[in-house]
């Protein structure tokens, strides 16, 4: 008897883009203006269309320059546009509100983080790595799907659905 091929799991459609925003200013050699634009710019070529919320601790918000801070306040306060700006409040890691909201708005990750510290809050989302070289953002060819504790898929980031 032949088993029944069944085709692999999908993760859900993607509706908008959460940016762990510490994480994109901590991971180059740039000022933080200059790497979150650069995620920016490339999000924008890459899905022009989705919404995007870039979530920030006090602690990274903090050793910021102060364009920077600038910058991320009036995002902040700009709701009607895109980005939105998500600045935690002192004490509170960005991770958690994060991992929260893109399990509720089906949203991929941007992120090196693998948040092997929250695994349950993880479970269900769609994260995407990057590296960032000298002016260049370089997205890595798939998504991590993180589907239960301990489990993952690799998705090729041309296979995403969106949903906008």
């Amino acid at each position: 008897m032949r088993r029944r091929l069944h085709p692999p799991p999908q993760p859900p459609a993607i509706r908008c883009i959460a940016m762990d925003g510490a994480n994109v200013i901590a991971s180059g050699s740039s000022r933080a203006l200059e790497r979150l634009s650069l995620a920016l710019d490339w999000l924008a070529a890459w899905q022009p269309k989705l919404p995007v919320r870039i979530f920030v601790d006090s602690t990274t918000f903090a050793r910021c320059r102060p364009d920077a801070r600038n910058w991320l306040c009036a995002a902040q306060a700009t709701a009607a546009r895109t980005p939105t700006v998500e600045l935690c409040p002192e004490g509170t890691e960005a991770d958690i509100p994060l991992l929260q909201f893109a399990q509720r708005e089906q949203a991929l990750v941007l992120s090196n983080d693998r948040f092997f510290d929250h695994a349950s809050l993880r479970a269900g989302v769609l994260t995407l790595q990057f590296a960032l070289e000298r002016s260049s953002f370089l997205p890595a060819a798939e998504a991590t799907w993180f589907r239960l504790v301990g489990q993952a898929i690799r998705v090729p980031i041309d296979q995403i659905a969106f949903s906008v």
